[in-house]
């Protein structure tokens, strides 16, 4: 499901490409290597991979032709990124701060509600959800982390749409997989990236961006359908 680049929790695809770390040392920043340039969003990509990996595992891409499978992505969206939404608002600056998609996200959860799939049982809850599910970043954290994991959503939001024109299912909402501010916001962020970083602030940024996956993940536990009496 998700390369952030592709990650549309968000999460979608493998992660190529061979370590950015000089000396082929993937996960481990040696204290004689602190000072070497590394690519920032390549070191993102490298670093993040097993977290995307146990994302793509645990989440997966909704089934468009199971309403329950696409209203439960949503709910995990709105979930997850009422939070973060917050926070951004509070903490980030105009360049690193994603746009707010959360209103998309519950018009299309409105529409599924009142769609001829009927409403969900878990469809009331997910606002209830996010109110209880905080965000903050670790001490020391570069925010550019947290920007690429959102941002890079975008890329998987565009995957997922194409999947659902193709399932014949133009009956569902797509207002937030189609969302052209989350895909400008990830075009502007792109350059801001690709600079050369030291491997100590590949490791801040990394840890924000592990924050946001970890974040995900917690956001979809809390929204596992109860069981039918």
């Amino acid at each position: 499901m998700l390369e952030p680049e592709r990650f549309a929790c968000i999460i979608v695809g493998s992660l190529g490409g061979q370590s950015s770390l000089p000396g082929g040392y993937h996960g481990r920043y040696p204290a004689f290597h602190k000072d070497l340039a590394i690519n920032l969003r390549n070191g993102l990509r490298q670093e993040t991979r097993a977290l995307h990996d146990r994302l793509d595992r645990e989440l997966g891409a909704p089934d468009f032709n199971e309403a329950d499978s696409y209203r439960r992505f949503l709910e995990i969206q709105l979930a997850a990124r009422a939070p973060l939404e917050r926070w951004a608002r509070a903490a980030l600056p105009d360049t690193l701060r994603p746009p707010e998609l959360c209103a998309l996200l519950q018009a299309d959860l409105a529409d599924l509600a009142t769609g001829p799939d009927g409403p969900s049982p878990t469809a009331s809850q997910a606002v209830e959800r996010e109110q209880i599910i905080a965000f903050t970043l670790p001490e020391g954290a570069d925010p550019r982390g947290a920007a690429w994991a959102i941002g890079g959503s975008a890329m998987g939001g565009r995957m997922m749409l194409h999947s659902l024109r193709g399932s014949g299912r133009d009956d569902l909402p797509s207002r937030f997989l189609a969302s052209e501010d989350a895909l400008a916001f990830w075009h502007a962020l792109k350059p801001r990236l690709e600079i050369e970083c030291t491997a100590g602030e590949l490791r801040s940024a990394v840890a924000a961006a592990r924050a946001v996956f970890l974040h995900f993940l917690h956001a979809a536990s809390r929204t596992v359908p109860e069981p039918a009496e």
